[in-house]
């Protein structure tokens, strides 16, 4: 119905299990509080509609509302028309399960992620080289003579500033299908950027306001620990 009546132009893909719901206890020292079930999986699980174009995805399930890119071969949407896509199918969303009395929603947290990409034989080719691309993050790696790295994957988390929340990174080591050789994986550094804070009710301009803080908070990070000529390249 909520395809329907207010994506129709969005074409409505297959159905898929939930995304494991994280509930950061935000309030205390750091922990996740994740539900733990066993059983055959819920349907539906998660709703997936995708633009005509198909870089666009807009995500339902009953604890989340998700709108994110996906590399499709289209460039990557500016930040705030990407937003303004975002809000405006939170409020239609809003909107729907007030018409069909489904509600009411009960909102906890909101999250801004960034996943960057680096592929092997680009910017680096040994993992080792990690420490080029990623100067702020990586130091220097010392181990025995005769050993090589065969795997790399590393965490890191901060509190932001007057309890709003705090900024997780990631980086790992992982397998991408580019758009031009899909047949032809390749290995790749991806870095995931993970802001995530409270929200109680509904005010949508609030909303806005944090995830524009959370935003700046990314990217300036992003440019601290990233190394000058990938910096360069990306302006």
């Amino acid at each position: 119905m909520f395809w329907q009546e207010v994506l129709p132009e969005w074409k409505c893909e297959q159905d898929a299990d939930s995304i494991q719901d994280q509930f950061e206890d935000l309030d205390g020292p750091m922990k996740f509080m994740q539900q733990i079930s066993f059983g055959p999986s819920q349907h539906p699980g998660r709703l997936v509609l995708a633009s005509s174009s198909g870089d666009r995805l807009c995500q339902v399930q009953r604890s989340r509302y998700v709108h994110n890119w996906r590399q499709v071969g289209t460039e990557y949407p500016v930040y705030s028309v990407f937003l303004g896509d975002f809000l405006n199918g939170l409020r239609k969303f809003h909107n729907f399960i007030e018409k069909h009395g489904l509600g009411p929603l009960t909102t906890n947290q909101w999250e801004l992620v960034y996943v960057d990409v680096f592929p092997e034989g680009e910017d680096w080719k040994e993992l080792e080289e990690w420490k080029n691309v990623l100067p702020g993050l990586f130091a220097s790696l010392e181990v025995a003579d005769g050993l090589r790295l065969c795997n790399r994957n590393a965490a890191w988390s901060f509190e932001l500033p007057e309890g709003k929340g705090r900024m997780h990174v990631s980086a790992n080591l992982g397998i991408i299908s580019p758009p031009k050789s899909p047949d032809n994986p390749m290995r790749a550094l991806m870095v995931n950027t993970t802001v995530r804070g409270p929200i109680h009710g509904w005010d949508l301009d609030e909303l806005q306001h944090k995830m524009d803080f959370a935003r700046k908070i990314a990217t300036g990070s992003f440019k601290k620990f990233v190394s000058k000529s990938i910096l360069e390249r990306c302006k």
